[in-house]
């Protein structure tokens, strides 16, 4: 009976690690509270039927009115991340201390995934792997409610800049004779979107391929982000430099406004640029296999 019941609990154990590693979706809901005697702050992040994203955060048992912000739809991959990184599929229904506390904390946590796994744990002055993941999981929401909470809401943004980027080529050159990085997004008439690769390729083998509109909002996010539409109209090093990279940005929007931009061995501050390449080796990765031949011309 021993080595049957020693037999049962490694089973149980290696199932729930295999459990853990089976990937999930995003978040689509999660909610996270912490409570004492006198304090209680409250997190609650949701996706609407529409598909955006909301995040409201209550202080304080008396705290009546419960604030609440639309924010980017990026926010619930990062939060599967940290569920992910964090191993919280793991945590246990309930957490109690050894001995009796008469006072101290509680904490509840709920996550729903899109693929329709859910988490749902708590405790009473204890708490998994030391209140690390927690304590990360509640240090990342508190950052997103900072950065914006007094930004205009995200879904005003996407209905004012609905399929406004109707072509965006970014291009990063060296001293090779192909470019490092060159990504041109264009929307067709009928509404189709579709990147085009001419990376580390002459312009004869650039492929293009169908992309799915999710690009586009995530393109639009990083414009707004990054404020892409204030950059100069070119940069240039404090001292000359005789070597490096150029790069150009080109940004047509459906109302007729444009954009460009470019630099030599100098470009804008922040991450706008790295997070645009980023975004479309990315997207490349997950529709590579779908590629047709896309001669660009000269």
């Amino acid at each position: 009976m021993l080595t049957l019941l020693i037999i049962s609990l490694i089973m149980s154990f290696l199932h729930k690690c295999k459990a853990d590693e089976t990937p999930v979706g995003p978040v689509t809901f999660l909610e996270y509270r912490k409570s004492g005697m006198r304090h209680m702050i409250d997190y609650v992040f949701q996706q609407t039927a529409e598909g955006t994203y909301l995040l409201s955060r209550k202080e304080g048992w008396r705290d009546e009115n419960v604030p609440q912000i639309t924010v980017p739809a990026s926010i619930a991959e990062e939060l599967r991340n940290i569920a992910e990184e964090e191993h919280m599929r793991r945590y246990k229904g309930s957490y109690s201390p050894i001995g009796r506390v008469l006072d101290g904390w509680m904490w509840h946590l709920e996550i729903k995934f899109a693929t329709g796994e859910r988490v749902c744990s708590g405790g009473d002055n204890a708490y998994p792997d030391g209140e690390k993941g927690l304590n990360r999981l509640a240090d990342y929401l508190e950052n997103v409610w900072n950065t914006y909470k007094d930004a205009p809401p995200v879904s005003e943004k996407a209905a004012s800049a609905q399929d406004n980027v109707v072509y965006l080529k970014y291009n990063r050159s060296g001293t090779v004779a192909f470019p490092l990085n060159l990504y041109i997004f264009q929307q067709d008439k009928d509404g189709s979107y579709w990147l085009i690769n001419g990376s580390n390729c002459h312009r004869s083998e650039a492929r293009k391929a169908k992309v799915p509109a999710t690009l586009h909002k995530a393109i639009l996010e990083i414009i707004e982000k990054d404020g892409i539409k204030s950059y100069q109209s070119y940069y240039e090093p404090e001292f000359q430099v005789l070597d490096g990279e150029m790069w150009s940005l080109e940004i047509k929007f459906k109302e007729g406004e444009s954009l460009y931009s470019s630099g030599s061995n100098a470009g804008p501050s922040g991450d706008g640029l790295q997070n645009l390449s980023a975004l479309f080796k990315r997207t490349w990765k997950e529709v590579e296999a779908k590629a047709e031949p896309y001669p660009l011309e000269n």
